[in-house]
């Protein structure tokens, strides 16, 4: 039940004992609490009334906290909830697991009462986004594989990357994080669209070759906006036909600095081709259907979902309005099967649920 003035938190724990005692906690502090017993009702819970604070166990069935987590940061646009991860473990790769899904913040298993409320009380009076503040999200780590010990961690070594392309990325990277700060999208649009995509490359089983690609080729999707005035980049209003054309140079602004680049072929393709459409009405080349490379068709659909669900100047919609108009569009705008697929992977597939 709705309680006016209280703050509403969402407890995914699968242990009965333990969701009601952190209940009770909760409860006692002010929360209006609604707890789960795994992840999927956590994320529907959350999908329905987006809560202030979720507190969830990073190991449950089916959904992990960690899952739910990215699915709301990534799929949901969830930018200000809370999330707090609850977990046994404290070594590197789950520390790092925890930070890139999104979370803020993690409690380490077995905990008081006294260390719980601490954890919480400070988490929801941090400013801003911590987790946007964890990490560099426009880092280029993601394109790094191979374990080398430094300071008592593993670390990567660049792999399949020449270093021109490494160079260029790098550069690349800043520019998509200046277009993000300027404001041509809102704050994390990037790395949206990024996270989308390695979803869907996930869901494809691509080679860590091409999941380097397409994180590179996200990141990049949009940097040549850079090179665009103020006047222009943060307008609100419509612009001119000169203007537009402007714009849509930007895939190939991008794709050319890619050209000729060793192992930076796809990067460059995927790029160029991120606004083409299915029915061929796209640009810059107007191509049509399966000629339209796969990377650049992930991010066509995950750009446009990302634009539906945090744009800037008028309503953003629910991350299930967006996925029904993606259905709509499914067979003109974007290719059909793929659209299928990545409503299967961020779990909106079935309108009977929605």
């Amino acid at each position: 039940m709705d309680r006016p003035g209280y703050r509403r938190v969402v407890l995914a724990e699968d242990e009965p004992a333990i969701l009601t005692a952190l209940e009770e906690v909760l409860t006692a502090d002010g929360f209006e609490t609604v707890g789960c017993p795994d992840g999927l009702m956590a994320l529907e819970k959350a999908r329905d009334r987006p809560p202030d604070l979720l507190v969830l166990d990073i190991n449950m069935p089916g959904l992990s906290g960690t899952d739910v987590a990215l699915h709301l940061r990534m799929v949901d646009a969830q930018a200000d909830a809370r999330i707090l991860i609850i977990s046994g473990r404290e070594d590197y790769r789950t520390h790092r697991l925890i930070r890139d899904s999104g979370a803020d913040a993690f409690v380490l298993k077995p905990f008081d009462v006294t260390t719980f409320r601490r954890a919480v009380s400070e988490l929801m009076e941090l400013p801003g986004r911590p987790w946007l503040e964890a990490r560099d999200w426009y880092t280029l780590e993601e394109l790094t594989t191979g374990p080398r010990r430094r300071g008592g961690f593993e670390t990567g070594v660049p792999t399949g990357l020449c270093e021109e392309a490494l160079a260029l990325a790098r550069t690349v990277s800043l520019m998509a994080r200046s277009v993000d700060e300027r404001g041509a999208h809102p704050p994390y649009h990037t790395i949206q669209v990024t996270g989308l995509a390695l979803m869907l490359a996930a869901r494809f089983q691509l080679s860590p070759e091409h999941r380097r690609a397409l994180r590179l080729a996200g990141l990049a999707h949009d940097a040549g906006l850079a090179l665009l005035p103020d006047s222009i980049l943060a307008r609100e209003g419509p612009l001119s036909p000169r203007e537009t054309d402007r714009v849509r140079e930007h895939p190939e602004t991008i794709s050319r600095l890619f050209e000729g680049v060793e192992g930076a072929d796809e990067v460059a393709s995927w790029v160029r081709h991120h606004h083409e459409r299915w029915d061929g009405s796209g640009y810059p080349d107007g191509l049509a259907g399966e000629a339209i490379p796969l990377g650049a068709r992930i991010l066509t659909v995950a750009d446009a979902f990302s634009a539906m669900t945090t744009r800037r100047y008028r309503p953003a919609l629910n991350s299930r309005e967006a996925a029904a108009e993606l259905r709509h569009c499914a067979g003109t705008q974007f290719d059909p099967d793929l659209v299928a697929i990545f409503l299967e992977v961020t779990l909106l597939g079935d309108p009977g649920n929605h």
